[in-house]
């Protein structure tokens, strides 16, 4: 298992002045889990990654006090990418994220 930071392309630097809503969520880590049923290309899946952050920056930005506000700067900081591949079938795999082992 290895673990990337992936980030946009072509950065952009800006802020996204966030509610009242997101300061309340702003400490939720948000873990994103895809299966397939085969190997795909590890590097072809980072490399579509980056350009999707290259469109969407504010998912590679960061959460920061600025001006006493909470705000998303955007400075294409990245995300952090882990690719592991495994022997078994799709549908055992799907039910093995509900078995909490610590594995």
């Amino acid at each position: 298992m290895s673990t990337q930071l992936i980030s946009p392309l072509h950065p952009q630097r800006f802020e996204i002045r966030c509610n009242v809503g997101d300061v309340a969520l702003s400490n939720v880590a948000v873990h994103l889990v895809f299966f397939f049923e085969r190997r795909l290309d590890r590097e072809a899946l980072a490399g579509a990654f980056a350009h999707a952050l290259t469109s969407l920056p504010m998912f590679a930005g960061r959460i920061a006090l600025a001006r006493g506000k909470m705000r998303i700067r955007c400075k294409g900081q990245g995300v952090p990418f882990t690719s592991v591949s495994s022997g078994r079938a799709i549908r055992e795999a799907i039910h093995s994220v509900q078995e909490d082992r610590g594995d």
